[in-house]
């Protein structure tokens, strides 16, 4: 998996999350995440934390896969070279839309994987009740 967490503000050179000793250093001084991954299973921990971040990010489908995102509204899909490059500098280019994206990803974060749901679902599972998406009848 390669994520590349670029910026637009001239001020600070593009940066690469594997190049950085602090992760938190990168999310901070990027104005955009681009999660590209093509093999592989398991959460998607690096598109959450831009998004919680609010970070606008622009992914493939595999990258967010299982964290219930709607694409154009929390980010924007791109699966090959040509469709990433669209799709940042679309991002770059509209303020707006940036704007709004970022607002709507980082709100899906916190309310799906935030300290609040993560409490609420250690609740129901102590209490023996269904995980989201789950039936009551077990």
């Amino acid at each position: 998996m390669r994520t590349l967490f670029v910026t637009v503000d001239p001020a600070h050179p593009p940066v690469s999350g594997a190049d950085l000793r602090s992760w938190q250093n990168a999310l901070a001084a990027s104005a955009l995440g681009e999660v590209t991954l093509r093999a592989g299973s398991g959460t998607r921990i690096k598109a959450l934390e831009a998004m919680a971040w609010g970070l606008p990010i622009v992914a493939t489908a595999l990258a967010v896969e299982g964290l219930g995102l709607v694409p154009g509204v929390h980010y924007r899909a791109a699966e090959t070279t040509r469709e990433f490059a669209g799709a940042i500098t679309g991002l770059a280019d509209d303020a707006s839309a940036c704007a709004a994206q970022r607002a709507a990803a980082r709100a899906h974060a916190i309310e799906r994987y935030g300290p609040a749901a993560i409490a609420a679902a250690v609740r129901r599972a102590l209490a023996g009740g269904p995980w989201p998406g789950e039936s009551v009848a077990r």
